[in-house]
């Protein structure tokens, strides 16, 4: 994963063919402990960029490359 601290996004090395969807969030892992969410904006086959949803972050944490993500859920 690649973090783009100015503009709140990352960039996933998952896509549409491992099943990633627009529009859904997906929990941010560091140490297999929750730090935050995305929510996927853009979908490719094999990538997939994330705007950081920057209010589930604690204050001073900050989305790192080497941090994992994980689907937080059913949307529904």
């Amino acid at each position: 994963m690649a973090v783009n601290q100015a503009y709140d996004f990352v960039v996933l090395n998952r896509g549409g063919r491992q099943g990633v969807e627009a529009n859904s969030e997906m929990l941010v892992l560091r140490g297999g402990t929750p730090i935050g969410k995305i929510r996927i904006s853009s979908v490719e086959p094999a990538t997939a960029i994330g705007d950081i949803i920057t209010s589930s972050l604690a204050r001073g944490v900050q989305v790192q490359p080497g941090d994992i993500v994980i689907y937080a859920g059913s949307n529904s």
